[in-house]
């Protein structure tokens, strides 16, 4: 396998591995103006500190131990962090048109074409993809270099992180892959490329057993789902599968009208539920019995389930539903101004509400909002902020812990809630890093609560 060239831009990552017994540890950095701190997927540790000059800033990446032994790099002149609970971390360089990943102690080069790199993470495991030149691409996941290919797009990874897919170009063909082998039976015209519409091209179910996807096959368009072959009448996107893997919801497009069905996948039996002009935001609920989704008709916005309708509204989304399995949550925009329902609870009004998400352990919902000062978090009847902006927010897997990306000073960093706090940090391999006091604070997650 071809290596790919690897960068010089930011040095190797980390000496520390922490000990098998999960003991607690802290890391002094009294000083320094931290940016960002990290745990690598062989539980390796690193930081990342801010020296300002004039009006300039410079970053450096210092690797360090529970021994206090130290080994820095840089400056360098930007730096992302794209880490919340997957682990990675890169650093643009703007004037060559690349941008440079430190991944468990490596370092990789790509081109950079528009904006941020695809990458995609979970609770485990992060993926992403390398292009080395216009016809040359790689996947790097769990430790392995993917390809060559001519082409990448559409990766995604599943939810145990132990899987890929992906559609990949060989020989001027795009094909179906899952982690390194290609699917043969598709080409590019068959294969219905969603994605970058905003569209679930590829969906893993839930236990990463099944992957479903729309394909077109003899002329007849078809959803894959797990080697079965569901008949539909065009291609399918708003890909579901139910929390059990015994469903998949999808929308298609029917005579100009978006319709919503449910299909079986023990019995083949699909159902129609609902069309509308456009139908997006479908959601199952916890139990798998009921779904929640967004329409809209005549310029309105609804959101509903099987047996309710709310609205009309201006603008609706992110609904899903709460412990009860009944009552929901979603953000509404009425007569110019945006509340967040949760429950028979309206809260409001804002400026604009631009995410929600919702613990089902913790049941707790959090969210963020804008006014004239700036971007706020509010979770667990506490605000956090302003922020420049508030990103990509996300609850661990046992709902006890948010996190969630801030824009500050051109910086994208990650940050976790902790017992009602705000830190820098984040959960990886089960661990949790935070910095507290001027101390990098390591420790086992069970030891938190």
């Amino acid at each position: 396998m071809k290596k790919i060239i690897l960068s010089c831009l930011v040095g190797l990552c980390l000496v520390l591995s922490i000990g098998c017994k999960e003991k607690s540890f802290s890391i002094d950095v009294s000083g320094k103006d931290i940016v960002s701190i990290g745990i690598g997927n062989n539980n390796k540790v690193w930081y990342v500190y801010k020296v300002a000059e004039n009006k300039d800033a410079k970053f450096f990446c210092v690797f360090t131990d529970s021994k206090g032994e130290t080994k820095e790099f840089g400056p360098y002149n930007f730096f992302i962090d794209e880490t919340l609970f997957g682990s990675i971390v890169y650093e643009n360089n703007f004037y060559k048109n690349t941008w440079s990943i430190i991944s468990d102690g490596q370092e990789y080069t790509s081109i950079l074409d528009n904006g941020l790199p695809d990458i995609k993470n979970n609770n485990y495991e992060t993926a992403y993809i390398i292009k080395v030149s216009p016809i040359e691409y790689y996947i790097l996941f769990n430790g392995k270099n993917i390809g060559p290919y001519e082409d990448i797009r559409s990766l995604k990874i599943s939810p145990d992180g132990n899987h890929i897919a992906y559609v990949a170009k060989t020989d001027g063909k795009y094909r179906i892959g899952y982690d390194d082998e290609l699917w043969m039976m598709y080409e590019a015209s068959d294969v219905y490329l969603y994605a970058d519409d905003g569209f679930s091209l590829l969906q893993f179910s839930h236990d990463g057993k099944k992957l479903a996807y729309s394909v077109k096959k003899d002329d007849k368009n078809f959803l894959f789902v797990g080697g079965r072959f569901i008949p539909i009448k065009t291609g399918a996107y708003n890909l579901v599968f139910s929390p059990d893997d015994k469903n998949i919801a999808f929308t298609t497009d029917i005579d100009k009208k978006s319709v919503l069905f449910i299909s079986s996948l023990s019995t083949d039996k699909t159902k129609r539920i609902n069309e509308a002009e456009f139908i997006f935001g479908v959601k199952f609920s916890h139990d798998g019995k009921d779904l929640t989704y967004t329409n809209k008709e005549n310029g309105r916005y609804h959101i509903l389930t099987e047996k309710n309708k709310f609205g009309s509204y201006d603008k609706a989304y992110r609904s899903f539903f709460l412990s009860d399995n009944t009552s929901l949550a979603y953000i509404a925009k009425i007569n110019n101004q945006v509340y967040v329902f949760n429950g028979n609870q309206k809260i409001g009004p804002y400026k604009d509400v631009a995410d929600l998400v919702f613990s089902k352990y913790a049941k707790s919902i959090a969210y963020s909002y804008t006014n004239g000062s700036g971007v706020y978090l509010v979770y667990d009847n506490k605000e956090f902020g302003p922020y420049n902006n508030v990103l990509d927010m996300k609850f661990s897997p046992d709902g006890n812990v948010l996190a969630y990306k801030i824009l500050k000073e051109n910086s994208l960093i990650s940050c976790i809630v902790i017992n009602g706090m705000s830190y820098i940090g984040g959960i990886y391999n089960n661990k949790v890093v935070y910095l507290k006091d001027d101390k990098i604070i390591i420790k086992p997650k069970q030891s938190l609560f």
